[in-house]
């Protein structure tokens, strides 16, 4: 009787032995997020708003503030009145009036660069060292760099601004338009690229959204409706390198952005990509809800932040699509940013939670 058993569970390991020799199973390291840090938003390090770098920052509607992890604390936090607006990334930040003819810019510790005189209202891109400012009626927009000196003169429309792109290194500004036209501009404001859309390819043809490489090879725009379509082109050249019909037809302007050769844009309940090299696109990376924000890591790894009616969602994926984490909030989070390849931080009620990665086995 112990024979009979023993045999066939001999020839099951020699089987699997051999089918594992030849076939090898990929196997994947993952990675466990744990919170690491936590810091209260109420309170601010006193004498540290003199500190040049930052870690992170957050911005609300009513005010901004700027934190280290090292220190453990905000190094300098601004709180507005109601009737005041502020707008903030992690170098720079401005206030303005909600009716008022000034506004006021300044560095990410409090240094104030500059008063500006203008009926317009400043327009912060992340990452970018540079300020904008958009025309009250939203045809028109000018620039500020960091040290407060206008870059070029104003750029006047016929139409309304749809979207705005910066580059971080290369200083270039890629502006769309309602009538479908898309401009890139140099740091002195010469037009360097201009694309007009296909009013025949859609129903409704006009340029809602666009997108700039930030290593300064691509540039992509999102137009129309019934269909809706993404055109990638080549910066240094101006020439077209791709033109993907989208599944979805969305109203708003669509989240997108350039990674490691991929443009990432968002689709219904999954955010898709469009492998440049390859020329072809990716399964993409499922979320539930509306998509609300997402970050890269160097690494190519996603974080996503979506939300719907019962609570909010946070996903994070490798490049290659492995899932590492997923986690859903009963309380509204945002502000979702990378620190590291390893490290993530998010804002929920009056705290920046930081979240680390351990390797497991």
């Amino acid at each position: 009787m112990m024979k009979k058993v023993i045999f066939p569970l001999f020839l099951l390991l020699l089987v699997t032995i051999v089918y594992t020799a030849l076939f090898p199973v990929k196997v994947y390291n993952t990675n466990r997020f744990a919170i690491s840090q936590m810091i209260d938003t109420t309170l601010s390090l006193a004498g540290k708003s003199d500190v040049n770098g930052v870690d992170g920052y957050y911005v609300t509607e009513s005010e901004c503030g700027f934190f280290r992890f090292d220190d453990g604390g905000v190094i300098n936090k601004i709180v507005i009145d109601e009737n005041k607006r502020v707008q903030a990334n992690r170098y720079i930040y401005s206030t303005y009036d909600k009716v008022g003819n000034v506004v006021s810019l300044f560095l990410a510790n409090g240094l104030k660069i500059k008063d500006v005189q203008t009926p317009s209202y400043p327009y912060i891109i992340e990452d970018v060292e540079r300020f904008y400012f958009l025309k009250t009626n939203g045809t028109g927009f000018f620039a500020y760099n960091i040290e407060g000196e206008k870059m070029f003169p104003e750029v006047d429309y016929s139409s309304f601004i749809t979207s705005m792109a910066a580059s971080e290194y290369f200083t270039d500004t890629l502006v769309s338009n309602m009538d479908g036209a898309t401009y890139l501009y140099t740091e002195s404001g010469e037009v360097m690229f201009e694309n007009r859309i296909n009013q025949n390819d859609s129903h409704y043809a006009y340029t809602k959204g666009n997108a700039l490489d930030k290593e300064g090879k691509y540039m992509a725009t999102c137009s129309g409706l019934e269909p809706e379509y993404i055109e990638i082109f080549q910066k240094r050249t101006g020439n077209r390198v791709a033109k993907i019909e989208t599944k979805t037809n969305f109203r708003y302007r669509p989240i997108m952005e350039f990674k490691k050769g991929r443009l990432y844009y968002e689709g219904e309940k999954v955010l898709e990509y469009y492998d440049i090299a390859n020329k072809k696109s990716g399964k993409g990376f499922a979320f539930r809800g509306d998509l609300k924000e997402l970050s890269f890591s160097d690494d190519g790894s996603v974080v996503i932040l979506s939300k719907d009616e019962k609570a909010t969602y946070l996903s994070l994926y490798s490049e290659s699509g492995v899932k590492y984490l997923y986690k859903e909030f009963s309380k509204p989070i945002d502000n979702l940013r990378f620190v590291s390849k390893k490290s993530f931080y998010f804002r929920m009620d009056n705290r920046i939670i930081k979240m680390d990665s351990k390797e497991s086995a």
